[in-house]
């Protein structure tokens, strides 16, 4: 088994893992569960020899060795354009370290090779990296690892929080989404938006902020009509239907706060900072 014996170094393996850095020992999982059939995914559209498929729809990947557990979500479309998201955890017990990194992907499906662009988000850093992926009919190998493929439904859990709601759930039943873009002055780090927002549309505001910042948020409406939602670069929901928050960021990037109204046309000012 692999072993890591400083937090430094186990940044670096967690990073790697996935990615297309020079080969290190190849990881192989301990959990190895049979690829089952269900309405959500593809895996019984795969072929007997082994060889990959390229059938569109989703694919889920797991990976647990006992030092790092992944979770990974693959979509395949019909132009052979591949999109998706992983969640993984390290943790070394002989070091008392443990940690945990977010990563998103897309990219090109060529028979079984998979050109990715890779964005890892580890604790405060991201980190953006290009590499080759193999698919076969149950696994799904990188230069340093290789995941099994299973039951969607054992996936999903990973990237839901304790509601069982993801970010895409706070968009995707919106009636019509308006995104604008927050730049603060120069001198200053907050900003108050006015705005209305009508029950059943939803205003997202983007802002940019590093990992380690904290986010202050409050808005006031009209008999308490408006929520606000939190999203981060990586995809965690930071808040959900809030109106006073402060907020540790995990991640460096682009942060959404998605704004919706609970009755009516709903006025609200939203003030927000990040220190």
């Amino acid at each position: 088994m692999m072993r890591v014996t400083s937090p430094g170094l186990l940044v670096t393996v967690a990073i790697t893992l996935l990615s297309s850095c020079s080969p290190q020992q190849t990881v192989t999982s301990d959990v190895i569960e049979s690829a089952t059939a269900t309405a959500h995914d593809v895996s019984q559209d795969v072929s007997h020899d082994n060889s990959f498929a390229s059938v569109p729809g989703q694919y889920c990947y797991l990976l647990n060795n006992g030092l790092l557990a992944t979770y990974l979500r693959l979509t395949l479309d019909n132009e052979n354009q591949v999109t998706g998201d992983a969640r993984s955890s390290v943790q070394n017990e002989d070091a008392t370290y443990s940690t945990s990194y977010v990563q998103s992907f897309s990219g090109v499906l060529a028979k079984e090779q998979a050109v990715i662009d890779l964005t890892t988000w580890i604790e405060a850093d991201v980190e953006t990296t290009r590499t080759t992926w193999t698919l076969t009919n149950d696994t799904l190998q990188t230069n340093n690892s290789i995941l099994n493929l299973t039951d969607c439904e054992a996936v999903d859990a990973a990237f839901q929080d304790h509601n069982g709601l993801e970010a895409k759930d706070l968009l995707d039943g919106a009636n019509n989404i308006t995104t604008q873009q927050v730049e603060f002055e120069s001198d200053r780090r907050y900003t108050t938006m006015s705005n209305s927002v009508v029950r059943g549309d939803r205003n997202v505001y983007i802002l940019d902020a590093t990992g380690g910042q904290q986010m202050s948020l409050t808005i006031q409406a009209s008999e308490d009509s408006a929520t606000f939602d939190v999203i981060s670069p990586s995809g965690y929901i930071l808040a959900f239907s809030a109106v006073d928050e402060t907020i540790p960021l995990p991640h460096t990037g682009e942060y959404k706060v998605v704004v919706a109204g609970t009755r009516g046309n709903s006025a609200y000012d939203l003030f927000m900072s990040v220190q």
